[in-house]
């Protein structure tokens, strides 16, 4: 929004006339989200891990507000325990672009929840459960948005960062951007938090969708869901593509990708193949995939995860 203002007396005027407002209606430490219009936000393999932001919380500490700290709830909806070592949780306001990280450490089990405190406020009358990490960042209790990050470095780009680290994002509140799917959640305030469907499991990569507003209940690692997690897949077969190609020595490249099966050939996300290329003599593959011929002949290119591999055939021919 721009306003036109007359004289700098005008403008101290206005700013101490928005500030006693804001303060008034959502505390001391937070603000109102600037009305501009969302930008939905992308991301490449949206919480193959399994763990996703389950509850926001931006109220602690202010008015009526029951806790004193803010909180980023994390859930872990899939099967196995995943390492937060090296992770982050990020914020930034509701339309800015300026973020700020907690580190994260320890592990989150299959089914079980992993509370980060933020920062504390002048209200409140309980403190939260022991938190699994510590942070200072204050956050806004009517909008913004917050991102599980998979490493510690600061996220950056406008309208919205890069979605290569971004394990899962949620943008909370009316107006704010990055959201997933068709829009951020309802909005919650100094007494209600974004609180993730189905005790944290549902994950339709929509937040407008998989997030209601209701009162704050901030769980830490000894806290279960109680939704059984879904089975561990295990990999039986793996297929390269394509199956066979054929590349001019002595520099052509040939791009492979790889997908892992089960037993009843339903694909496995998530995964991370070791490539190999057999002999060497011919041909090279880079950790992505991607072949190099070398010399003339007949190379193998393999795929390996979890001890299970696939192959396929390149043919290197000598340049004419």
């Amino acid at each position: 929004m721009r306003i036109r203002l007359g004289s700098a007396t005008f403008v101290a005027l206005m700013l101490g006339i928005v500030g006693a407002c804001s303060e008034a209606i959502t505390g001391p430490k937070v603000a109102a989200p600037d009305p501009i219009e969302a930008t939905p936000l992308t991301l490449s393999s949206l919480s193959a891990s399994g763990v996703v932001i389950s509850q926001v919380y931006g109220g602690g500490g202010n008015t009526g507000s029951v806790y004193k700290n803010d909180f980023i709830e994390l859930y872990n909806a899939g099967s196995s325990s995943v390492s937060l070592a090296g992770w982050s949780v990020q914020y930034a306001s509701s339309a800015g672009t300026s973020w700020s990280a907690t580190p994260l450490t320890g592990s989150i089990a299959p089914g079980f929840y992993y509370l980060v405190q933020e920062a504390v406020g002048s209200g409140g009358t309980t403190s939260l459960p022991a938190p699994n990490a510590t942070g200072t960042i204050a956050m806004s209790a009517t909008g913004g948005k917050v991102a599980l990050v998979s490493n510690t470095t600061t996220l950056t780009g406008s309208p919205c960062p890069s979605p290569a680290s971004i394990v899962d994002m949620v943008a909370y509140g009316t107006g704010s951007t990055c959201a997933e799917g068709s829009g951020p959640t309802p909005s919650p305030s100094n007494t209600n938090a974004a609180i993730r469907k189905s005790s944290g499991a549902q994950d339709t990569d929509n937040n407008a969708a998989d997030f209601t507003a209701g009162a704050p209940t901030p769980r830490n690692n000894t806290n279960s869901s109680g939704v059984t997690p879904p089975p561990a897949q295990t990999v039986n077969s793996v297929v390269v593509t394509p199956a066979t190609a054929s590349v001019v020595a002595p520099s052509g490249t040939q791009q492979f990708s790889a997908k892992a099966f089960t037993s009843t050939n339903v694909e496995i996300t998530g995964k991370t193949f070791t490539w190999t290329a057999a002999p060497a003599s011919v041909a090279t593959v880079s950790t992505t995939g991607l072949a190099t011929g070398i010399a003339a002949g007949s190379a193998t290119i393999t795929a390996t995860v979890d001890g299970v591999s696939g192959n396929a055939s390149l043919t290197v021919t000598a340049p004419p």
